[in-house]
């Protein structure tokens, strides 16, 4: 039996570029020279290639989505199997792609292998592939319905005006241009956000954003994160690189992409949550950490300022598909080396990289005003302030938070409401001045009241 051949297509050029890079290094499998990033690309070169099988994004950008372009390539290709991707998997949407004739559906959360093992599995007529797999995982929302309930039923009572404003919000415009868009005040623009952070049981804008941005919040955490993608050898000679995206199949893809290339030696790849690759950039001290900008837990601009100080010799590259001007000011504010979009090729983030490593500015960077590095950091939040303005029960559940435990782990073990902890830890964000609940952290090890095993203490 010949290779199987294999078009990827899927909105980020990155993902897409750098799984198929990573699938030809798989035993059978040959990708073609060209992905797609849209719909009606994908249908086009499927009719065009004829490959075997199509790796297809559902939520692909364009006229078509996932399930309109396989029902496409299906009639003008019959003998080319669709293999769809998600990064947001749900019930409704197995159903369309497997009615659109879509021989399996995964999410982005799955590893490289797998993957490949899936593309196998259906040019050999094993069909659904891993559907049963995913349904099991879809079923186990059930037996965390108590776990989510809370934050479930808050999303659910949100009003119409409510609705309205979290539609805007992965614009990431200012409170001021919110505001104007829906002709109301900025006072009643921030009443309506607190009110929507009350109700979902958001610490903050940024999560709140994570939640928008990925789907109802029962379905987080549902494909967690497995151990570090880690090269097959030690690393060669070369710029050594840090990889870390919410997204397992970008994470591991990217860094084995990259790890081909003679000038890079890629340490490793993490995904899952964002304190894994903060404590390993520190232990490991790449050159550069490519570090996805809405990481679990925190943002890659918090991770970037706490790296500024612990890790000065790691530059910060952040990537986002979705990120807006207020993103951007945070990114550049933070001392990162640039924020690019995952819209870039694999070729271009691999010359970012060496640019990162050389300190020279980043041709594919988004800037604000003109600006495009950080002004001196601001003068820490004196250490008697912190302990005087912290009640017990917040520095107890400042401590629980350092440990990167979720909301929901700090109820259990306090006895006490989730809305509660959040409440906690919004009134820890504002005492220290904190952007983030990374940074209230870190203040907090300033004064010597947080310990992290992994993370050097502060002062």
């Amino acid at each position: 039996m010949g290779r199987v051949s294999v078009l990827v297509a899927d909105s980020q050029r990155l993902l897409a570029e750098s799984v198929a890079t990573a699938l030809s290094a798989q035993p059978e499998l040959q990708p073609a020279d060209q992905v797609a990033v849209t719909g009606r690309e994908a249908v086009e070169l499927a009719t065009s290639l004829r490959p075997h099988v199509v790796v297809l994004d559902y939520w692909i950008s364009g006229q078509l989505d996932g399930a309109q372009a396989t029902a496409a390539i299906r009639e003008r290709a019959p003998g080319t199997q669709v293999l769809i991707l998600s990064g947001l998997p749900g019930p409704l949407q197995v159903q369309a792609a497997l009615a659109a004739g879509a021989a399996g559906f995964l999410p982005k959360a799955v590893a490289v292998a797998d993957l490949a093992d899936a593309v196998r599995r259906a040019h050999r007529g094993d069909s659904p592939v891993f559907v049963e797999e995913l349904w099991r995982m879809v079923e186990s929302i059930n037996e965390r319905a108590q776990q989510t309930e809370e934050i479930d039923t808050g999303l659910a009572s949100l009003s119409d005006r409510e609705l309205e404003v979290i539609r805007l919000l992965p614009e990431g415009r200012p409170v001021k241009d919110l505001a104007a868009e829906l002709f109301i005040t900025e006072g009643t623009l921030r009443n309506h956000l607190h009110s929507i952070l009350r109700k979902t049981g958001a610490a903050n804008q940024q999560e709140l954003l994570r939640l928008v941005r990925n789907g109802a919040p029962s379905m987080s955490g549902l494909f967690p994160g497995a151990a570090a993608w880690e090269p097959p050898e030690p690393a060669a000679e070369g710029l050594t690189v840090l990889i870390a995206d919410e997204q397992r199949l970008l994470a591991q893809s990217l860094a084995q992409g990259l790890a081909g290339l003679s000038d890079l030696a890629v340490l490793g790849a993490y995904s899952g949550n964002g304190i894994d690759p903060l404590q390993a950039a520190i232990r490991l001290a790449p050159r550069v950490l490519v570090y996805d900008y809405w990481m679990p837990g925190t943002t890659g601009a918090a991770v970037a300022r706490y790296l500024r100080r612990w890790a000065p010799q790691t530059r910060v590259v952040l990537s986002s598909w979705l990120h807006g001007p207020a993103q951007v000011e945070d990114a550049v504010l933070s001392g990162a080396a640039g924020l690019v979009p995952k819209s870039l090729s694999l070729a271009e983030m691999a010359q970012t990289i060496r640019d990162a490593g050389a300190g020279r500015p980043l041709a594919h960077a988004a800037s604000i005003r003109g600006r495009t590095t950080a002004p001196a950091p601001s003068p820490p939040t004196p250490l008697w302030e912190v302990v005087e303005a912290l009640s017990p029960r917040e520095l107890e559940v400042l401590q629980w938070v350092g440990q990167g435990r979720t909301f929901h782990e700090i109820a259990r073990h306090l006895d006490i409401r989730p809305g509660t902890v959040k409440n906690h830890v919004s009134s820890v964000l504002s005492k220290t001045g904190s952007r983030s609940r990374l940074e209230a952290v870190e203040v907090a090890r300033q004064a010597g009241l947080v310990r992290e095993p992994g993370v050097p203490p502060m002062g």
